[in-house]
């Protein structure tokens, strides 16, 4: 009895973990990432400690099989731990324990998923990725058509905090919704699954997430072309003298797509060309061992503030913005865990595509639409964050536990039962630090809001009384740190403001946070600083006209007559992204400050 109402408990907690999407919580600040963590980190230690239970009673003989994909699997993320415990975070001040959740997930789902027969699993969770998808399209066309209509695509979020983060889920579960579509018995249930995928790839095409698109076409070809790849022989003998002509076809229209696709948001796509320049000069500084985990944010800003400093003329000038991932996964996983990091990152999918072409005409369909969804992912790795995006690690883990458990080839060894809940124990004992951490996170994250929410209703004399006392506690938590460095800039508390926004810029580097580090070195006295930190923010997102506007000030302070006009022109030749009246007065300004030296 207990067995069964175990063994019941690990698919409510799968099913638990499938409805991260659609997770959000107005207790946080950040209303869409925060809760997904916490949700993921909680919802993956009670499967785990079910599923140790229910194998503890378990009066079987067990054996756990080692794949040398599950080898490639814990060695990437063991080193991405050894990785981040050489960086100045520690375990409960950064996301470490999303990482220590997944690793221990998988552990638990092949262990799960070697015991039981998939052929008796499967018609239970075939409609779990229909629903999911039926549901997160309905929400997101109705966002489309109902909600801001003049940015339409930019409201299509669901809960995921973005249309692309909304397409590329989608995009991950297309493959298995394009498998099973005629798989029921029911026409009624075939014609529901039709409706679904028509509406998933209505919502796709909407969210102009052009990485999602390429995604879904390639995963469809993908499974197409494996479901008949007989047929497709058979024809390409037939007709030989046209192959070269349908190939040369084929490359013609991959590569109009591809212009299409590129032109489509011009701006975009060279905005994340010259991202992805400057995240290979960071990679290159540090190529062995990268810039440590997590790292990338508070690094990458004074790489392209170095570039655009030197490079004055560069049309990357007007797309630059403050950055904290490089919209590749390779190129961020190179730049912050090097070259040791991608190749073992890169390693579990060279391993799984190695067992894929020694198995590639014995797959059943649960295999292909595991091996088409790691597609989706490795493409969309390319273009944005998939590993960002907790429902998508999440499904990536479960594609590579079944593919896994379902080979019969590639095993290097067995545990037994004695020796696997060993490391099963070791397993929920490192579920304790995940549980605590983000425990921690959820009371920090929590008290945080409610400061904030006040912040309007309270006068700065009793802000400030409760900002110092969350100060000690909320030392990792870069909203809090960034927020509390403004007021106490804008408040003239300048020297506690420059020990708090410099502590922020550990975690993550930002143009607003340097303009006001240099407001507070700038009226201590501290001019060569407040250069350094204004120029530092102008140059990382030179489109903003604030901290232009303070240097011009500063430089004839420090009697440096010539920069000071040569940036007053400039700010008057440019044109400003968003035409304020902030802007105007400040242009205002300039154009006094010019005149004084005309006389």
């Amino acid at each position: 009895m207990l067995s069964r109402f175990l063994s019941a408990s690990i698919y409510l907690f799968l099913l638990l973990l499938l409805a991260t999407p659609f997770i959000s919580s107005n207790i946080f600040l950040d209303t869409v990432l925060t809760p997904k963590l916490i949700w993921f980190s909680l919802i993956v230690t009670l499967f785990s400690i079910t599923a140790f239970l229910s194998f503890l009673i378990d009066k079987k003989e067990i054996k756990l099989r080692i794949h040398k994909i599950d080898l490639c699997v814990l060695a990437f993320f063991i080193y991405l731990h050894i990785n981040h415990f050489f960086t100045d975070f520690s375990y409960y001040s950064s996301k470490i324990s999303i990482s220590t959740g997944c690793i221990i997930f998988y552990v638990f789902l092949r262990i799960h998923f070697e015991q039981r027969i998939f052929d008796r699993v499967i018609p239970l969770i075939i409609p779990l990725p229909y629903i999911l998808a039926g549901i997160t399209s309905l929400l997101a066309l109705f966002q489309y058509f109902f909600l801001n209509p003049s940015e339409s695509e930019l409201v299509m979020r669901v809960h995921m905090g973005n249309s692309g983060a909304l397409a590329s889920y989608l995009s991950i579960l297309f493959p298995w919704l394009l498998l099973y579509m005629n798989t029921s018995k029911k026409s009624g249930l075939q014609y529901l699954y039709r409706i679904v995928i028509t509406l998933s790839l209505i919502t796709i095409f909407f969210t102009q997430a052009r990485a999602a698109w390429i995604a879904v076409i390639a995963s469809g070809f993908f499974i197409l072309f494996f479901k008949n790849v007989v047929k497709i022989k058979e024809t390409v003998n037939q007709y030989k003298k046209i192959k070269t002509i349908f190939l040369l076809a084929f490359m013609g229209l991959f590569l109009i797509s591809g212009y299409l696709l590129f032109s489509l948001k011009k701006d975009s796509a060279n905005g994340r060309v010259f991202i992805w320049k400057r995240t290979l000069e960071v990679f290159a500084d540090s190529p062995i061992t990268g810039v440590g985990f997590q790292k990338f944010g508070s690094v990458y800003p004074l790489y392209q503030s170095k570039y655009l400093q030197q490079n004055p003329q560069d049309s990357a000038v007007l797309l630059a913005n403050d950055i904290n991932h490089a919209f590749n996964e390779y190129l961020h996983i190179a730049a912050e865990l090097g070259s040791i990091g991608l190749i073992l990152f890169l390693g579990i999918f060279i391993a799984l595509g190695i067992l894929f072409f020694k198995k590639k005409e014995q797959l059943d369909n649960l295999e292909l639409a595991s091996y088409a969804g790691i597609l989706s992912f490795l493409i969309l790795s390319f273009f944005t964050y998939p590993l960002k995006i907790f429902s998508i690690q999440f499904l990536l883990i479960c594609f590579i536990s079944i593919i896994v458990s379902k080979s019969k080839n590639g095993f290097l060894f067995s545990l037994n039962k004695q020796k696997f809940t060993m490391v099963l124990s070791l397993s929920c004992f490192l579920l304790f630090f995940v549980s605590r951490s983000e425990l921690n996170r959820f009371k920090k994250e929590a008290s945080w809001k409610e400061v904030y929410e006040q912040r309007g209703q309270l006068s700065w004399k009793t802000r400030s009384r409760v900002y110092e006392k969350l100060y000690p506690v909320q030392q990792d938590n870069w909203d809090f740190l960034s927020i509390y460095g403004i007021e106490l800039t804008v408040n003239k508390e300048y020297e506690k403001a420059i020990e708090v926004l410099e502590l922020a810029t550990k975690y993550m580097k930002t143009s607003d946070l340097y303009t006001h580090l240099g407001i507070s070195y700038e009226e201590t006295g501290a001019y060569d600083k407040a250069r350094l930190a204004y120029e530092t923010g102008v140059y990382m997102v030179p489109h903003k006209f604030f901290p232009k506007y303070r240097l011009v000030f500063l430089y004839r302070k420090m009697e440096l007559k010539k920069e000071a006009i040569a940036l007053a022109k400039s700010m008057l030749t440019t044109s400003a992204k968003i035409n304020s009246k902030m802007v105007v007065g400040m242009k205002h300004e300039i154009r006094k400050f010019l005149k004084q030296y005309d006389n």
